[in-house]
Formats: structure tokens, sequence, C-alpha cells
């Protein structure tokens, strides 16, 4: 197990079966509120006054928040279940896609191994969550993120 500082947030990434396990029965101590704020801050450019609204002024408490809102509905999308496995398969399907395509090049054909792990990533987890209707299957809409 090993911490990230992302954002003034530590994030602890775990590579154990062991411990991911015991992290997804204590599942309600795991949170994505603190990224709330700065994703709408970030990816939405809102307001002060918007922001405050988002998340009642910076706490992250009460049900009626957006960014709580947002949360309980990641947390319930995102929990152990039919729903997660149907994420990951598309996910991994999309990576499949992503190598077969890549195969398609002619053989000796040179490839920036950075853009293209950037996209086949980029592309890959978005369309779990996306599904077909993927606005970063487009390079624009990856290039814009980036």
């Amino acid at each position: 197990m090993y911490s990230l500082q992302i954002f003034n947030i530590r994030i602890y990434v775990t590579n154990s079966t062991d411990l991911l396990n015991a992290v997804q029965r204590a599942a309600k101590t795991v949170s994505f509120r603190p990224f709330g704020r700065l994703t709408v801050e970030r990816f939405s450019e809102a307001s002060r006054e918007t922001l405050d609204l988002c998340d009642a002024g910076g706490e992250y408490e009460g049900d009626g928040t957006f960014v709580r809102q947002v949360d309980m509905a990641m947390h319930k999308a995102l929990s152990p279940g039919p729903a997660l496995d149907k994420m990951n398969l598309d996910t991994a399907l999309e990576v499949v896609r992503c190598l077969d395509e890549l195969g398609d090049e002619p053989v000796g054909q040179s490839v920036d191994l950075y853009a293209w792990v950037k996209d086949a990533i980029s592309i890959a987890s978005t369309r779990g969550t996306y599904g077909p209707m993927n606005p970063y299957q487009f390079k624009g809409a990856r290039d814009a993120f980036w």
C-alpha cells in the first residue's frame, strides 16, 4: 500500500488483494467527496457562488448538497455487484479493442507509446463510465481534457 498526494488530498493505493477486500468491506470510510468541489471547479469553471451552492460553502455535510448526491450515486454505481462488473467488462473490452487497433499498424511502424497509452487509458476508462455515448471516444474531447 502506498499513498499519492493529489490536489492537497492524500489518496491511498493498494495492489494487495487482501487489503483490497478489507477496503471494500469498509466502503463507508472511502469517499470521493473531497474531489467533489475540485471536479466541479475544474471542469465547469463555475463561479464562487455556484461552487458554494454545490458543496454548502465548502462543508461536505448534509444529504441535500450536490456533492453529497454525486458521492452517493458514485458509491452505489461502484459498489461490488452486476453494475460494477459490467463497467469493468466494458473497460476491459475497450482495452482489447485499442490493442487490436494497435496490432493493425504496419510492421515496423513507429508508435508514440506515451500518446497511445494516454489515449487508450482515456478511452477505456471513460467507456466503462459513459458507455457507447462516451464523449472521450472523440480525439477533440480527449485533447481538451489533457
